[in-house]
């Protein structure tokens, strides 16, 4: 049985389907959850935080399920299918009047996924980086994503993310690993 809480992140990514965010109230969603306004406060602070919430547990969800070393793909296609399944909900959101939270958001979601990336990295090939270039690593990967992330969106999502992806890791294949093993030589 799903929880109250997970029911109102439903129940905002359905509505959002429907209708831009502009238009959503905090009103608008517990009348769909058939709960009082003081129910939705209890969970969350308002719709930004909302909104916060389903981005970050979806990152989470679907790091912990598929996040390898070995192949970003794992990680990166059921994000792409989830975003898909939501496309209307997630263009609603990126077009709002509120796209400055949208892209704080998002950049501090990317962050986050890039800093257990780089974490995993290391704690996998038991490399010793200095905190240095532990950093700057975490914000390139921060900063290629979020960019990748825009550009989907800015095309509205018209695109073959997961097939561009692919092709990228292709193309950049053994730089990471590179990038890596430069930083544990300097730290040597």
């Amino acid at each position: 049985m799903q929880n109250t809480r997970e029911f109102i992140i439903e129940t905002l990514l359905q509505t959002l389907e429907e209708m831009p965010y502009s238009k959503i109230s905090v009103k608008e969603i517990v009348s769909r959850c058939g709960i009082n306004r003081n129910t939705f406060y209890y969970y969350f602070n308002g719709l930004p935080d909302l909104i916060e919430t389903a981005a970050r547990e979806l990152f989470s969800q679907t790091l912990d399920a598929h996040f390898s070393y070995d192949s970003p793909m794992e990680f990166l296609t059921p994000l792409v299918e989830y975003c898909m399944a939501y496309k209307k909900a997630l263009l609603h959101i990126y077009h709002s009047a509120s796209r400055e939270a949208v892209l704080l958001s998002m950049s501090k979601l990317n962050g986050d996924l890039a800093e257990r990336y780089v974490e995993k990295v290391i704690a996998e090939t038991s490399l010793h980086l200095n905190e240095r270039d532990r950093i700057i690593l975490c914000r390139f990967y921060k900063c290629a994503l979020t960019g990748v992330m825009l550009d989907w969106l800015d095309a509205k999502m018209s695109y073959d993310l997961l097939s561009a992806a692919e092709r990228l890791c292709d193309l950049l294949a053994g730089s990471s690993r590179r990038a890596f093993l430069k930083g544990a030589e300097s730290s040597e």
